[in-house]
């Protein structure tokens, strides 16, 4: 069952990750990797029956932060760009 889970797991990991980099470029696979522990920690009390811990919560919590930062730069950053070449024109 662990196996056969890995091997699903890492098969739907290498789609989505194709899929991000046709949709929006390298950039967003590395932050949205990071999915993949929170998945872990959320999952492995009801698949596994292992116990949750205040640390792995809290690691998931502290990780989907990290994503939305820097997600939150990435635009921040586009829209910088955007209108600083209008101005330059």
């Amino acid at each position: 069952m662990i196996i056969y889970m890995a091997i699903v797991a890492s098969g739907l990991f290498m789609i989505l990750t194709t899929w991000c980099i046709a949709k929006k470029g390298r950039f967003f696979v590395s932050p949205f990797s990071g999915i993949t522990l929170i998945m872990v920690a959320v999952l492995s009390p009801f698949i596994l029956h292992e116990p949750l811990a205040a640390g792995s919560l809290i690691g998931a919590v502290v990780i989907g932060i990290g994503i939305y930062l820097v997600i939150r730069g990435k635009k921040d950053e586009n829209n910088d760009n955007s209108t600083g070449e209008d101005e330059m024109l």
